[in-house]
C-alpha cells in the first residue's frame, strides 16, 4: 500500500478539503512560483520571551513542589492517604477539596476527557498539577482537565497518571489510575508521507548556514497539535508518519537552527485517511 504524500515546498500550503489525502492520492503539485520558504528567526525577543515563560514555569512549579514537599513530611505522600474521596482530613490548614474518577479505558481515534471538580474552604484559588502525563494528553493547569485523542502508535497502558489540586501552600491529589489505550479491531493502521524542501535563508534574508533538523506537528484538531516528532537531521526532507488510525489529521512543519531556534509554523495541511 503506498502512502499519500504531499509536499512542504519551504512550507506547507494548504489544501482544498476536496484534495483531501487519502491512500492512493498524490498531492504534490506545487508550482515554483507559489513556493513559501521557511525561516529560521534569530531575532532577540523570541528567545527573552522563551526564557520569560521558561523562568515563570519553573517558579510555578518550584511552589507547587515545595507545597507538595512540605504536605509528604507532614502527613504522607499524598492527602489520598488520609482520605480516600480527595478531602485532607484532620489538618489544621484547610486544604484544597478535589474529586472526580478518571475513565480507564480509550479506544484509537476517540476523544479522551477527565475534568475533576475541586473547591478550596479559605475559597483561594485553586489550581492543578499532573505527574505521569501521557504524550498525546493534553492538560490545563487552571482547570485541571485532561483530554487528547490517542492515535494507533498511542496504543498502551500509561500508569500512575495523577492529578493535585493546590491553593499555593498545599496539596490535594486524587487516587493514581492507570489508562489503557486500545486498537481499533480490525481496521489496520494508515501511513502519510510529510515531505518539504530544505529552507535555505533566515527571516532576515542572510544565509542560513546552521540549520540542524525539523519537527513534524500534528493533531486531529487544527492547530492543536498532540504529537510533534523531531527530525534531527538537516538532510531528511521526507518523513512518514505511521501506524495513524482513519479520521482527519492536521500537520505542520517547522525547522530550527543549531542554537534551538524554531521557525514559525509553515501553513497547516489537512490530511483524511480513510
Amino acid at each position: 500500500m503506498t502512502a499519500p504524500e504531499s509536499s512542504f515546498p519551504g512550507a506547507m500550503q494548504p489544501r482544498d478539503p476536496s484534495a483531501a489525502m487519502n491512500q492512493t492520492t498524490d498531492i504534490r503539485g506545487l508550482h515554483d512560483e507559489n513556493r513559501i520558504r521557511f525561516a529560521v528567526a534569530r531575532s532577540r525577543w523570541r528567545s527573552s520571551s522563551l526564557g520569560c515563560a521558561y523562568r515563570l514555569w519553573w517558579r510555578r512549579l518550584g511552589r507547587h513542589r515545595r507545597a507538595n514537599r512540605e504536605h509528604r513530611e507532614r502527613h504522607g505522600r499524598h492527602s489520598h492517604d488520609a482520605a480516600s474521596d480527595g478531602t485532607a482530613r484532620g489538618l489544621d490548614q484547610p486544604r484544597p477539596i478535589v474529586s472526580g474518577t478518571a475513565p480507564t479505558k480509550v479506544t484509537v481515534g476517540e476523544a479522551y476527557v477527565f475534568q475533576p471538580q475541586a473547591s478550596d474552604p479559605d475559597n483561594d484559588v485553586v489550581t492543578f498539577t499532573i505527574a505521569n502525563k501521557p504524550a498525546w494528553a493534553n492538560f490545563d493547569p487552571k482547570t485541571g482537565k485532561l483530554w487528547g485523542t490517542p492515535t494507533a502508535e498511542n496504543v498502551g497502558t500509561y500508569s500512575a497518571i495523577e492529578i493535585a489540586a493546590t491553593d499555593g501552600s498545599s496539596v490535594t491529589a486524587l487516587p493514581p489510575f492507570d489508562l489503557t489505550v486500545t486498537a481499533v479491531a480490525g481496521v489496520p493502521p494508515k501511513a502519510v508521507t510529510v515531505a518539504w524542501d530544505a529552507p535555505t535563508q533566515n527571516e532576515d534574508g542572510s544565509p542560513l548556514v546552521d540549520l540542524q533538523g525539523y519537527k513534524i506537528y500534528y493533531g486531529r484538531q487544527s492547530q492543536k497539535y498532540e504529537t510533534t516528532i523531531t527530525v534531527d537531521n538537516p538532510g531528511l526532507t521526507r518523513y512518514v508518519l505511521e501506524n495513524l488510525a482513519p479520521g482527519t489529521y492536521f500537520v505542520a512543519v517547522t525547522a530550527y537552527n543549531k542554537s534551538g531556534v524554531e521557525s514559525a509554523f509553515s501553513e497547516e495541511l489537512r490530511a483524511t485517511l480513510n
